[in-house]
């Protein structure tokens, strides 16, 4: 749990520097600054309704109750930062999603970029998760899926769950994004 959360608080430090950039020159999708081409009429408000309960029961085989652990709003009150956790009835953080708003300047180029420093500056080896989002990493029990639509998902599974569990949570979550 640790390891966890030393990985959650050196991603956060990371993708805030990925946000801090200058303009990025485009040249196909996976390099196209998010944060402009998403409706902020259709953004989501909170992660626990973007992953609900039910659906976190469904997948981890255990009745789960959500809790919004994290919300960060921006300018006219739009989304930038949510996090909801998930408790079963014998471990009260089995699993939890972050939904974060990507900056101006990111691309997901930069995002996958910025993760992967991170995890290994942190002593983990990313894999590479295909068929996610516009690009997704593994490492030390989280999934981090970015997308071009300007939203980033950091899923953390049960501890038993693993990769398979983590992709099945961010497929769920993705489907409403």
């Amino acid at each position: 749990m640790r390891l966890q959360c030393i990985v959650v608080a050196a991603l956060a430090a990371g993708l805030a520097a990925a946000c801090a950039g200058g303009g990025a020159e485009r040249s196909d999708t996976s390099d196209v600054a998010p944060g402009s081409t998403a409706s902020t009429a259709n953004a989501p408000r909170d992660a626990c309704a973007l992953l609900p309960a039910s659906e976190v029961t469904a997948v981890i085989g255990e009745s789960v109750r959500d809790s919004l652990a994290l919300r960060m709003t921006g300018a006219g009150d739009e989304v930038t930062l949510s996090q909801c956790n998930y408790a079963t009835a014998s471990n009260p953080a089995a699993a939890s999603v972050m939904l974060r708003r990507s900056g101006e300047a990111e691309t997901a180029v930069r995002g996958l970029q910025s993760i992967r420093e991170t995890f290994t500056q942190s002593g983990v080896t990313p894999e590479d998760v295909p068929g996610l989002g516009d690009g997704a990493l593994w490492g030390g029990n989280q999934l981090h899926v970015i997308t071009v639509r300007g939203w980033s998902i950091v899923v953390s599974p049960t501890r038993a769950g693993g990769l398979a569990q983590a992709r099945a949570l961010a497929e769920r979550a993705l489907a409403r994004l």
